[in-house]
C-alpha cells in the first residue's frame, strides 16, 4: 500500500480547477444534466424515456471520452481522443460493454473466471431450488411473533448457501472493478483496443491493488459527504444538484488519472530496475578471445 500516492492522486484531482479546457466540458455536463431534469419535468411516458436515456449516455460519453483525455493531457499525455465522432462514439460502446462484462467474468485470470463461473452455475442452481421462494418465506415473517409452522417451511441450509454464493460473487465482483478502476485511462492513452486495454488494465493494477482500493474508498467517502452537504441547498435548488454532478464528474476524472499516472510511473521504474538487475557490470563481461 502506497499511501502517499493515495494522498497525491486524491489532492492533484482539484487541478482541474485551474485547467480552463476542463471547464469547458463541466459546463457541457451543467448544461445537459439541465436538459435531463427539465425533459423530467415536462415529458412523460415512452418520449420522456428516450430523452432522459440518451442525455444520459451523452453525459456518460463526456465524463469518459472527453473529460478523461484532457486529464491525460494535463499530466503531459496525449491521446488520439477527445472530441466527439463516430469513432469515439464506437469506442466507447465498446468500452461500456466490455467494463460491464468483465467484473463479472474476468478472462485475465482463469482462476477467477472458473471460480466465477462455478459460484454462477451453484447460484442458478440454488435458484431453481427454491432460494427465492425461501426468502419470500422469511420477508413474510412476523419479526415480533413468527409463528411455528412459518418457520417449519424454511430451509435454513438453502438459505444460507444462497446469502454465500451472493456474498461470493458481491466480493469477486468488487475485486475485479477495483484491478479495472483505470481501464479507461489506459484505453486512451495505451491500448490498441478495449482487449488489449483489458490486459494492460490488469497488469497495471497488480500488486497496487489496495493501493488502488483505498483511493476507491476515500473517493467514496467523499462523494457521499459531499452529495449530503448539497442535498440540503438542491432540495430548495434543483439545479445546483448539475452543478455537483458535473464537479464530482470531473475531478473523478482528475482524480484516477492521478493514480493511474503514478502506477504507470512506478511500472515503468520496476522495469528499468528489473533490466538493470538483468544486466551484468561492465568488469562482470569477458572479452572474447580472438583467434
Amino acid at each position: 500500500m502506497d499511501l502517499d500516492t493515495v494522498i497525491r492522486s486524491f489532492r492533484n484531482g482539484f487541478d482541474w480547477l485551474s485547467d480552463r479546457n476542463a471547464y469547458i466540458w463541466f459546463g457541457a455536463l451543467v448544461v445537459l444534466w439541465t436538459l435531463a431534469y427539465s425533459a423530467n419535468a415536462i415529458m412523460g411516458g415512452t418520449e420522456f424515456r428516450i430523452a432522459v436515456s440518451a442525455i444520459d449516455y451523452a453525459m456518460k460519453f463526456v465524463g469518459l471520452f472527453m473529460i478523461v483525455p484532457i486529464a491525460l493531457k494535463h499530466y503531459g499525455i496525449k491521446t488520439g481522443f477527445g472530441s466527439v465522432s463516430l469513432k469515439n462514439v464506437t469506442e466507447w460502446v465498446k468500452y461500456t460493454v466490455v467494463n460491464s462484462v468483465v467484473p463479472f467474468f474476468n478472462w485475465q485470470d482463469r482462476r477467477m473466471l472458473m471460480a466465477q463461473i462455478v459460484i454462477a452455475v451453484a447460484g442458478v442452481l440454488l435458484w431453481f431450488g427454491g432460494f427465492d421462494q425461501q426468502i419470500g418465506a422469511l420477508n413474510a415473517l412476523d419479526p415480533i411473533n413468527p409463528s411455528v409452522q412459518a418457520l417449519d417451511g424454511i430451509n435454513l441450509t438453502i438459505v444460507a448457501l444462497g446469502l454465500l454464493v451472493l456474498g461470493l460473487i458481491w466480493l469477486l465482483q468488487m475485486y475485479n472493478s477495483i484491478r479495472y478502476a483505470l481501464l479507461i485511462q489506459v484505453r486512451l492513452s495505451e491500448g490498441k483496443d478495449i482487449m488489449d486495454s483489458v490486459g494492460k488494465a490488469w497488469k497495471l493494477t497488480k500488486g497496487n491493488f489496495v493501493t488502488t482500493l483505498l483511493l476507491f474508498a476515500v473517493w467514496s467517502i467523499f462523494s457521499y459527504i459531499v452529495g449530503w452537504a448539497a442535498s440540503f441547498i438542491g432540495n430548495v435548488l434543483p439545479f445546483f444538484n448539475g452543478i455537483v454532478f458535473s464537479f464530482m464528474t470531473v475531478t473523478w476524472a482528475y482524480v484516477f488519472t492521478g493514480l493511474y499516472v503514478s502506477l504507470k510511473g512506478s511500472a515503468y521504474a520496476g522495469a528499468e530496475d528489473a533490466a538493470a538487475r538483468k544486466t551484468p557490470p561492465v568488469h562482470a563481461v569477458r572479452k572474447k578471445k580472438r583467434f
